[in-house]
């Protein structure tokens, strides 16, 4: 991908935004039609936009990689959910082993 100055006079294709598209972003492996005009204030705000994104989902990961194995530890008898039973077979097999 990548962003070039736009040589044609369109418009800028984000929203209802009308005014001159001065970039355009161009995709690799995409045909000559898969192209976004953009002026200048929206390609800032997509910048922006994006930043902020990226840097959410990057604490999310750290947060995850911090994480012990298996996920949070909730605290014991606090969940609200039942003990799920370690043979997965809901109880059956243990059922079967008393009588």
């Amino acid at each position: 991908m990548e962003i070039v100055p736009n040589k044609y006079r369109l418009r800028c294709e984000l929203g209802l935004c009308k005014n001159l598209a001065e970039h355009t972003v161009k995709f690799s492996r995409a045909g000559i039609r898969s192209r976004i005009h953009l002026c200048g204030a929206c390609l800032r705000e997509l910048h922006e936009a994006s930043g902020r994104y990226l840097a959410q989902t990057a604490d999310k990961a750290a947060e995850k990689a911090a994480e012990p194995e298996g996920g949070p530890v909730a605290p014991a008898g606090k969940t609200g959910r039942p003990e799920r039973r370690a043979d997965r077979t809901g109880g059956r097999r243990a059922e079967a082993e008393r009588g």
